[in-house]
């Protein structure tokens, strides 16, 4: 197993150093082997100190790219997996914690499933390290939390992301396969609803990242979000585009009518086709059922919260 290289990918932009020392730190301490890790700096203005990366991580060779224009996190990422050259690619944010065995479980999940993607479970720490959840896994009950490995994701990985990027290794193939990266979501997302229908993903059910919660995280269903017509343009208006990338990609998937369906009753704001396919994502059909609904004000101090 060990003889199969793993490019470790990362883009970073302004990170906080204390936080990228310890996701350094803690990428230098894999019990796997055979890792190179790349780095994508997307801050054109701002180089970034190989001494002190290299202090960070000493097991292993690292390669730093320095970005000329910023390109933003999906199209650094796209960068990165297009030029990684090893059997395997692990997705990596600037400021989380990899426990060490992290690498070596994922690719053993990997061969012996033969799958072409592996997540985890994820632990939540705080701007100082503290757990705040234990297990995403055990604390969720929604299905993108709770599926197994072998399970047919595809049409629910569409509208909710199924493997959060620093939980992700992907078979290299694959992932340059998913080549170019849609602007529309987030890399991750991408990553798994096309690693899903090219083959088998497996979930590994235990905590292997300390993934960090902060107010500077890019992600989440309501940031940078201050009201209705934002969500519905940024969100919305963006799944309806994504729906229609996947499906000119993959025009023989088997459950398009559905996704297409639902895609199209979020756009129109059809709160009974919503509901009919809710299926599909429930916490995103409860959402905007009653959204539907909701004076633009109301909605504006519930997010402000």
């Amino acid at each position: 197993m060990y003889d199969k290289k793993v490019n470790v990918v990362m883009s970073v932009y302004k990170p906080n150093i204390e936080y990228f020392k310890k996701q350094l730190i803690s990428i230098d301490s894999q019990t796997y082997e055979n890792i190179e890790v790349l780095i994508w700096n997307d801050c054109p203005e701002e180089t970034l100190d190989y001494e002190f990366i290299k202090s960070c991580i000493k097991r292993f060779d690292v390669k730093i790219f320095q970005a000329k224009e910023n390109l933003g996190y999906v199209k650094a990422f796209e960068k990165l997996t297009d030029i990684a050259n090893a059997e395997y690619i692990a997705y990596c944010d600037q400021d989380d914690i990899w426990l060490s065995d992290k690498i070596e479980i994922q690719v053993a999940s990997l061969v012996e499933n033969k799958a072409v993607l592996a997540t985890c479970d994820r632990m939540i720490i705080d701007e100082n390290d503290n757990i705040t959840v234990n297990s995403i896994r055990h604390d969720k009950k929604e299905r993108e939390a709770c599926w197994s490995s072998g399970d047919d994701i595809t049409k629910y990985a569409i509208f909710s992301c199924y493997s959060i990027g620093m939980a992700t290794v992907v078979r290299a193939d694959i992932a340059k396969a998913c080549i170019p990266f849609p602007l529309e979501t987030a890399h991750d997302k991408w990553l798994t609803m096309c690693s899903s229908y090219m083959g088998k993903v497996c979930f590994v059910d235990k905590t292997l990242v300390k993934y960090r919660r902060h107010s500077s995280n890019e992600s989440g269903v309501l940031s940078k979000i201050t009201s209705k017509e934002e969500y519905y343009k940024e969100r919305v208006d963006c799944a309806y585009r994504l729906t229609d990338i996947f499906l000119k990609k993959f025009p023989d998937f088997k459950d398009k009518y559905e996704v297409s369906e639902f895609a199209k009753a979020r756009y129109e704001k059809n709160i009974f086709k919503i509901f009919k396919y809710r299926y599909l994502s429930p916490t995103i059909a409860k959402a905007e059922i009653v959204l539907k609904f909701m004076p633009n004000f109301i909605f504006r101090r519930m997010i402000a919260r």
